[in-house]
């Protein structure tokens, strides 16, 4: 079906897989990650099980960390008594005095949990890698799935050594495509739905046409609609144009943490003076906080001066929104998924 042709009577419902949405230019890592919950769902492990590690890459907005978190999700669902983790590759646990025990420790966790993802490969620190390879031959020989994910396929990642390389190109390398036009068409139409919002179609163009990329540009788009008045009308391209063009970023950034705010408010559908305002309302605060901890990480600025960009907050105020977001990263699943999306996006 031509892109041209899809109207909502013939985009119909998208296939929806534990909360990801299957397109064309991720069909084939949905099928790889169906396969692993269906390999793990055996009590005994047969002859089809995944013996290599599933390698998924593909730039920044292809849905890499939000397929490992269904993937997560669905084995979970199947069986709880499953295990899983989930890991950036630059903070990867330390050694445990015996790999092979079975004790409490992290690293220990990381051997034998029932699944493994570590996520964004092209960060790993050059002191992991030996250790993530013992963790790799580990889980292969005791058929224990391994999710790697990266911007870049195994090949390309040539910062690292082909003891570690070669380990990942031997198990299924699958990459993840951005969303030509008529997924985004899709994408925008699927999350309209979910919020509430009602489009017509040629709303629903407008915004897949001027949100090139990942994802998560369209679902900034879409929830900077939600302030909209509801008139039970689906709403118009021209109004959708005006309400976009009304809250949209500066073209140019004069600073790193501009850039940040900018970022951040256009995926959080707020306005980035009042991230920047004295405003705590949660929908403005949850996004300050991301942005204040990005500004931390990628910019690395003190913390007065965070504070000071950020509406002449003081540093102690600076300090409480980065635990309170460490803490969030840590037990909020979807979240952890935004922040190292939106991360790799400004690096």
């Amino acid at each position: 079906m031509v892109a041209s042709a899809l109207t909502t009577e013939t985009l119909g419902t998208p296939q929806n897989w534990g909360g990801f949405i299957v397109l064309s230019e991720n069909r084939s890592a949905v099928r790889a990650a169906r396969r692993v919950v269906r390999t793990m769902a055996r009590r005994k492990p047969g002859k089809n099980s995944i013996a290599g590690p599933l390698f998924f890459h593909g730039p920044p907005g292809t849905g890499k960390s939000a397929l490992v978190v269904a993937l997560i999700h669905r084995i979970i669902e199947t069986d709880t008594g499953r295990t899983a983790r989930c890991i950036p590759a630059s903070e990867l646990p330390r050694r445990g005095s015996d790999e092979e025990s079975e004790g409490p420790d992290d690293f220990a966790e990381m051997l034998l949990c029932d699944l493994l993802a570590i996520e964004d490969l092209q960060h790993l620190p050059e002191k992991y890698v030996n250790t993530l390879c013992r963790v790799l031959d580990y889980r292969a020989a005791r058929s224990r799935p391994t999710i790697l994910t990266s911007s870049l396929g195994p090949a390309r990642l040539n910062e690292l050594p082909r003891r570690l390389t070669s380990r990942l190109a031997a198990g299924l390398v699958v990459r993840l495509n951005l969303p030509g036009l008529a997924s985004r068409k899709i994408l925008a139409e699927e999350f309209a739905r979910i919020r509430g919002i009602a489009l017509d179609d040629d709303a629903r163009d407008w915004i897949a046409e001027h949100s090139p990329g990942g994802a998560r540009a369209i679902l900034g788009a879409i929830e900077q609609l939600r302030s909209l008045p509801k008139t039970g009308v689906p709403l118009a391209a021209n109004t959708v144009m005006n309400r976009l063009k009304e809250t949209a970023a500066p073209v140019s950034d004069s600073s790193p943490m501009e850039r940040i705010v900018n970022r951040v408010s256009n995926a959080f559908g707020v306005r980035p003076r009042d991230m920047l305002g004295s405003g705590r309302q949660r929908e403005v605060m949850v996004p300050r906080h991301v942005a204040m901890y990005l500004s931390r990480l990628l910019a690395k600025v003190p913390l007065t001066r965070i504070g000071a960009h950020f509406g002449g907050r003081d540093h102690t105020t600076v300090m409480h929104a980065l635990r309170k977001m460490e803490e969030t990263i840590r037990d909020d699943a979807k979240m952890a998924v935004t922040v190292r999306e939106l991360q790799a996006e400004l690096e």
